[in-house]
């Protein structure tokens, strides 16, 4: 439990400090941009409104399957129980094969 309640911390911690070291590197790239935004042709603002929802669902999912992914890689593995006595090597509850 407390393993857990540490990472979460530790994983919040280096989220929020990546986003600190980004924000303070896009602010120059933004400050240096002589041209505002202009709407190309052919797109509206729902177009774009609809682009940009598109982008930050599919960030939040590949993000989400690579953080379950990473998740269970670094979760232990907990094997059944298994009845040293039984003479078919199965476990008594479940009857799964006895690993040796």
């Amino acid at each position: 439990m407390h393993g857990s309640i540490t990472r979460v911390l530790a994983s919040a911690g280096v989220f929020f400090m990546s986003m600190l070291l980004l924000l303070f590197l896009c602010i120059p790239a933004w400050d240096a941009m002589e041209q505002p935004d202009a709407i190309k042709t052919g797109w509206s603002i729902a177009g774009r409104w609809c682009l940009w929802c598109a982008f930050i669902g599919s960030s939040v999912l590949v993000s989400a399957f690579f953080a379950i992914g990473l998740w269970r890689a670094g979760s232990p593995n907990k094997r059944p129980a298994v009845d040293a006595g039984s003479p078919l090597g199965l476990d008594s509850e479940r009857h799964f094969p006895r690993y040796h």
